[in-house]
């Protein structure tokens, strides 16, 4: 009896030892694993300076630091932590979902939870709501103008994207640093709020089908085919116009001209005086295009805030299946060169601030 438990006191011994050598070799290997430097680009603004739409570039931005309250990075953590815009606070996006989002698409519960704390879900930013904030990742910008949508529904007033996101701060001859930011203000408490004229729901946009209204579909094919686990049909929203993301960009990741974008929507029959509605298979995928809406000066723009996602698992609606085919993107102008980064040398620094 006793040679049984020890042979399984040994057991669990051996066990627990492979658990911890194979968690300190994936540490090890996770902590060798560190982000590529972004490369910068000379990007062709296309807004000169700081506009109602949203937009922000990087030689405004480089010039006026000083009249910029807060700099939020959307960037990944290890990205962040190679090289940042100074003072620019790391935010981990997906906390600006609500505690209980199914699908990234719950910005109007983000204001008050249920447990009548915090405005941003997981996220307490404690910056004031008329706070001067520009926002900015490495992503093609879909995480930062994802937020500045959400970050208006929430009250926010003045919020930029900075275009082109970090490769053009690079671009434009800024510095990065792995200084850590400086510290917020914790009793700084946003107000909850919730503007609806920014979002529409399943409800709004069904409605929507048969009144006029311009619905944009901004999926590629790849997206299209996304059936998220089985649980949506394929197809799309009746009457819906396929423009994609891409379509809106250059290829260096900067929004095309206001020029530009108002060509490609009139030529899709969308004129400024339309109601839009902007879906893709989630919403925090059409933020693009409805900055790139913004910035060709169409005011009524809404985000279908659930995405196809949701619409495509609900049998009860309507889709179509072969109305329209997928376009290939509307090419775009060369991408810009690249630029040569302009990273000093760290010097030793607390770790960096984490709003989240």
């Amino acid at each position: 009896m006793r040679s049984v438990i020890k042979n399984y006191l040994a057991m669990i011994a051996f066990a627990v030892v492979a658990v911890l050598v194979i968690g300190a070799i994936g540490v090890r290997i996770d902590r060798d694993q560190e982000a590529d430097p972004i490369e910068g680009i000379s990007a062709t603004p296309a807004i000169t300076g700081e506009t109602r739409s949203g937009l922000v570039d990087a030689q405004w931005l480089l010039g006026n630091l000083d009249q910029v309250d807060y700099i939020l990075d959307l960037g990944d953590q290890r990205q962040y932590d190679l090289g940042h815009i100074p003072n620019a606070h790391h935010i981990w996006w997906q906390d600006a979902m609500s505690a209980h989002a199914s699908n990234y698409s719950e910005p109007d519960k983000i204001s008050q939870l249920a447990s009548g704390t915090g405005v941003f879900g997981f996220l307490n930013l404690h910056i004031p709501q008329d706070a001067h904030v520009v926002i900015y990742d490495s992503n093609g910008s879909e995480r930062a103008t994802w937020l500045l949508w959400v970050m208006q529904i929430n009250g926010y007033t003045d919020v930029q994207v900075l275009d082109g996101g970090l490769a053009a701060w690079i671009g434009a001859g800024g510095e990065l640093t792995t200084d850590a930011a400086p510290a917020v203000d914790d009793s700084i408490q946003a107000t909850p709020t919730t503007d609806t004229a920014f979002l529409v729901k399943t409800e709004g946009v069904s409605n929507a089908i048969n009144d006029g209204t311009k619905i944009i579909d901004t999926r590629d094919s790849e997206q299209m085919q996304d059936t998220v686990n089985g649980t949506t049909r394929e197809g799309h929203i009746p009457g819906a116009i396929n423009i994609l993301t891409a379509d809106v960009m250059r290829e260096d990741g900067t929004f095309k001209s206001a020029a530009d974008l108002r060509e490609i929507f009139e030529a899709n029959g969308i004129s400024p005086d339309d109601d839009v509605i902007v879906y893709s298979l989630f919403a925090h995928q059409s933020g693009n295009m409805w900055l790139a809406l913004h910035i060709a000066d169409y005011d009524n723009v809404r985000i279908y805030q659930e995405g196809y996602a949701a619409w495509g698992q609900d049998a009860s609606l309507p889709i179509e299946t072969d109305s329209f085919q997928i376009p290939e993107p509307i090419a775009s102008p060369a991408a810009s060169p690249v630029v040569t980064p302009v990273i000093p040398e760290p010097t030793p620094t607390e770790e960096p601030t984490d709003l989240t």
